[in-house]
């Protein structure tokens, strides 16, 4: 077997591209049915660990942009899964309602199925993959210098 594209970082990148498409379609599949997106869920579990979050403090927390952030806090609204504060300065916070505790609980109880598939790897094997992202992310977390800035 010819391993010489594991050496080339951009097959290392798609492959790792691949693997995040595959994880996030299993996450979105296993919170559908309670008409959550994985990526509803995940600003569910901020709220939850730290209420009144602002838009803002939700998108840097999640690495996206405060649109997309708004997009998510506003689809939750429409469901009553969250509420919108009162305006706090210029920000207004946002809090999970006792329906959307209800249905977060309901959440990481389906994702625990895939939870499971996960924990079955091999503990080698998880730990090795585990090593591998974060020496990625590392490698990748230095900002890119915006030279057009500079003086």
């Amino acid at each position: 077997m010819n391993r010489s594209h594991i050496m080339d970082p951009l097959m290392l990148l798609l492959a790792v591209r691949r693997f995040h498409r595959k994880l996030e379609q299993a996450l979105d599949a296993a919170v559908r049915s309670l008409g959550l997106s994985f990526a509803q869920y995940e600003v569910m579990e901020l709220l939850d660990d730290q209420p009144k979050l602002h838009a803002g403090e939700l998108a840097r927390m999640l690495g996206g942009s405060r649109q997309a952030a708004h997009r998510l806090v506003h689809q939750l609204e429409r469901a009553s899964l969250v509420e919108l504060l009162p305006l706090d300065g210029s920000v207004r916070g946002v809090r999970l309602t006792d329906r959307g505790e209800h249905r977060l609980h309901r959440a990481r109880g389906t994702l625990e199925a895939t939870s499971q598939r996960i924990a079955a790897l091999p503990r080698e094997q998880s730990a090795a993959m585990f090593d591998a992202h974060r020496s990625v992310e590392r490698a990748l977390g230095e900002p890119v210098r915006r030279w057009w800035f500079d003086e």
